[in-house]
């Protein structure tokens, strides 16, 4: 079943100032036993962009003033992020972000490369990993 993003995680991307860095929604794991009594963890999927894609994903992206100006930017203000989530208990899933997929995938669901359509595809990849 799939859940808003929390309003933790709005307040943070607001004040923090790197929105992009951990955009996500947030996913109940479909795939734990019925036989635990526990609460469900919430999995949280993290764009995960790679160092030598990282400029020409800024260069294709319609919002790229929004992103980090740099990978190492990027990716300090998205590891205290992941280290803040995980902390709240969350299971944190860095997701790999490929710039020709996303391409495609762009194409093939008529989005424009913007931060919501980079949660989207971050969203639909860690949904395909789980179901393999």
């Amino acid at each position: 079943m799939r859940r808003a993003r929390s309003g933790y995680a709005r307040r943070y991307a607001q004040t923090r100032g790197h929105a992009e860095c951990f955009r996500f929604l947030s996913l109940q794991n479909e795939d734990l036993s019925m036989s635990q009594k526990s609460k469900p963890k919430t999995i949280v999927g993290i764009t995960w962009y790679r160092p030598d894609q990282y400029d020409a994903v800024r260069t294709y992206c319609e919002d790229r003033d929004s992103m980090d100006a740099t990978y190492q930017l990027w990716k300090a203000g998205v590891e205290k992020a992941m280290r803040e989530l995980r902390s709240k208990g969350n299971e944190v899933v860095p997701v790999d972000f490929d710039l020709d997929e996303f391409k495609m995938w762009c194409s093939a669901n008529g989005k424009h490369p913007i931060a919501k359509s980079r949660s989207a595809y971050t969203v639909q990849k860690l949904r395909d990993s789980n179901r393999s």
